[in-house]
């Protein structure tokens, strides 16, 4: 407080008398607000105010990070099951005279001409019927239930038939 008293002296902005009456009512103000405890007790507020918006941050990117790391995962998953639906898929040697039907994502009653072989399969639960993902137009393939399965737990709505679920 001296230093810049003393300044305010040099430039003759205050006298003597000024500085005097602003350093006693500056030590009446800081004695009736609690003196230096109550300093002390608001710069603690301040830091624990700092640190819980320090903490809420760090625990906001935290869970950004966790989010984007399962959006991550989920997509190598879904990229993991387009490339087993396109492997594991039956060829035309399921193809047959026998229509077997399902509902399709828009309530469609469409049809695969499948041999009877295939379509006991079906019945069963041996094979299922996914839609196939890389495909522009809207194409179902026949598929065995383990990747049938993993289907409707990654992406159910390409799944469109199978039973015994």
């Amino acid at each position: 407080m001296g230093s810049l008293f003393d300044e305010l002296k040099k430039a003759k902005l205050i006298d003597k008398k000024k500085a005097k009456q602003l350093a006693h009512e500056s030590r009446v103000a800081k004695k009736k607000n609690g003196g230096g405890r109550a300093e002390d007790l608001e710069n603690q507020k301040k830091r624990n105010a700092f640190e819980e918006k320090r903490r809420k941050e760090g625990e906001k990117k935290r869970k950004e990070a966790l989010d984007l790391r399962r959006d991550q995962e989920k997509a190598a998953e879904i990229a993991a099951l387009k490339q087993q639906i396109r492997s594991k898929a039956l060829g035309e040697e399921v193809r047959g005279d026998r229509r077997f039907y399902f509902v399709d994502e828009d309530g469609f009653v469409p049809f695969i001409g499948v041999n009877h072989s295939v379509a006991v399969r079906l019945e069963a639960g041996e094979l299922g019927i996914v839609r196939d993902p890389q495909a522009k137009t809207l194409t179902h393939c026949l598929v065995p239930r383990k990747v049938a399965l993993r289907c409707r737990q990654l992406v159910p709505e390409w799944c469109r038939f199978l039973n015994g679920v």
